[in-house]
């Protein structure tokens, strides 16, 4: 954000660039209130798209966590060479590397 308050001083140094009128919270409602009724749908669609984006970080953690753990097993049983183990291991395993 550093850079961003060095990039807009700059531009306020050059003739014709005047200082913006509104700080960025009033700018804000400003924009809610000119876009009329349709700013709700969009304001539900975004609210929408980062819960949906938290969503699947959160499930896409836990499966990782899964995998890893799940080929640390296959890795032992293998490396022990029981290979008939490590396949019931995958049979029986949830992971989403079990499956291959």
């Amino acid at each position: 954000m550093s850079s961003f308050g060095t990039f807009a001083s700059a531009l306020l140094q050059i003739p014709g660039v005047d200082a913006p009128q509104l700080s960025p919270m009033e700018w804000i409602q400003k924009t809610w209130l000119d876009g009329g009724w349709m700013m709700y749908f969009l304001g539900a669609c975004a609210l929408l798209g980062l819960v949906v984006i938290v969503w699947k970080l959160a499930d896409l953690s836990v499966k990782g966590a899964r995998t890893r753990t799940f080929l640390r097993e296959v890795d032992t049983l293998l490396s022990e060479r029981r290979i008939n183990d490590a396949l019931a291991l995958a049979r029986e395993s949830s992971a989403p590397a079990a499956r291959i």
